[in-house]
């Protein structure tokens, strides 16, 4: 909780409690340039939570994670132009249905 307290209070989140990137897909000929612009966009949508002390394995697992659902996502829709990859917190119980803690 004192991670995302954090971020609230260094004003890290937009007004939707959200960081967004997008990603052209539309451009990428190839999987390897689509790898390496999902890259750059999961770097940029990480790199504010750099700047506060969040755990690096943390970190890691979320761009691992962002970059392995987008890379899915982009290859599920081939005709679409871009990609909108957003980390955003959710609150509590919004998704009772699948997760439970």
């Amino acid at each position: 909780q004192h991670h995302v307290d954090s971020l609230a209070l260094h004003g890290i989140l937009e007004s939707d409690e959200a960081v967004c990137e997008d990603v052209q897909v539309a451009s990428a000929d190839s999987n390897r340039l689509l790898e390496t612009d999902l890259s750059k966009s999961v770097q940029q949508l990480v790199g504010p939570l750099l700047k506060l002390d969040m755990p690096g394995c943390l970190i890691e697992q979320i761009q691992a994670d962002a970059q392995e659902v987008g890379a899915t996502v982009a290859k599920m829709l081939p005709n679409a132009e871009k990609l909108k990859m957003k980390l955003q917190i959710m609150g509590e119980d919004t998704c009772s249905r699948w997760h439970q803690d």
